[in-house]
């Protein structure tokens, strides 16, 4: 309300924009804001006044993209490439473009993105939590625990980077850690139901502990859809390919795509990668049709001694075999 009150006072205050496209964005992207969806039409009429005033302002780029639908990879790609090519000083916009490398499995580049906006903001916690996430991503876990190292050093007991250690941690590092510092208290996260018995299997992936977690995870998106993002890693982390598989294949809430293409080019999902029925979900996804457009394939198929050729794959699905 305050930053509508700015805007409506100065009309012509480019900043106060800003802050209005960034606060509606962050609200139109959260399933659990009360307002989040019949706020999208304002943030597309808020959008168009700002362009007015300044026709490649960065926040209006990124609130577009928010307002993009998660199947649609080619048009969220050409705002996020103009978000960097009209503002190559913003930060977040070199952010926010890495994060969409990481989601079609471009993370080799999402990691240089993530280091250009470290460069703009290095003062930043948010951007320096992003750099060490884009980092365990790509597989450099060292180079994410020296970033983290340094974070702490910036800022020792900072609550964003008590989190950051503790997503580091959670899915790629020391599974004690992480869950000594949920049990602690010291980490506030809305997937604490499902977290706690992940890292127990990942301590002690017993037969039972594995199923319990698979079987928890079963029931969260029975009850909210969302919670395929964690359920998902958790298939991943133990193994579980052909039930990860079915779940890609069959998921239908209108959130699911954007939730899972953002995770599931962690290194988890390696085994999911070396199976040819990966192109199919990618197909169903949307992120087929976005590698051929581009010719931009994700750095998994590129490796040597995966046991399928990708383009050959997406023709096959294509035809229909």
């Amino acid at each position: 309300v305050l930053l509508r009150e700015v805007v409506a006072d100065s009309p012509r205050f480019v900043p106060g924009w800003a802050r209005l496209l960034e606060a509606e964005a962050e609200a139109v992207n959260n399933p659990d804001h009360p307002a989040g969806a019949a706020l999208r039409p304002e943030l597309a009429r808020h959008i168009a006044n700002a362009r007015k005033l300044r026709p490649h302002l960065a926040e209006a780029y990124l609130a577009e993209v928010m307002l993009t639908p998660a199947t649609r990879f080619l048009r969220r790609a050409e705002l996020l490439d103009a978000a960097v090519l009209h503002n190559p000083g913003h930060a977040e916009a070199w952010a926010a473009r890495s994060q969409f490398l990481g989601s079609v499995g471009r993370l080799n580049e999402a990691v240089i993105d993530a280091r250009k906006a470290k460069s703009l903001d290095p003062l930043s916690p948010g951007i320096r939590d992003h750099y060490i996430t884009v980092l365990a991503m790509a597989g450099q876990l060292a180079a994410a625990e020296a970033e983290l190292a340094e974070a702490e050093r910036l800022w020792p007991g900072a609550t964003s980077v008590v989190q950051a250690r503790y997503r580091l941690h959670l899915r790629h590092g020391d599974a004690g850690e992480a869950l000594r510092l949920l049990r602690s208290g010291a980490v506030e996260t809305a997937g604490a139901r499902l977290q706690g018995p992940f890292l127990v299997a990942r301590i002690d992936p017993s037969e039972e502990n594995v199923e319990a977690v698979v079987r928890l995870g079963r029931n969260i998106i029975r009850e909210k859809p969302a919670g395929v993002t964690g359920h998902s890693q958790t298939l991943a982390e133990f193994d579980r390919t052909d039930e990860l598989f079915r779940l890609l294949m069959s998921s239908r809430h209108p959130d699911t795509v954007g939730r899972i293409v953002d995770v599931m080019f962690r290194p988890a999902f390696a085994d999911l990668h070396r199976d040819p029925r990966f192109i199919q979900a990618a197909a169903r996804f949307g992120l087929v049709s976005y590698w051929q457009a581009t010719g931009k394939w994700p750095d998994f198929c590129l490796e040597p001694d995966l046991p399928y050729d990708c383009r050959s794959a997406a023709r096959a699905v294509a035809a229909g075999a």
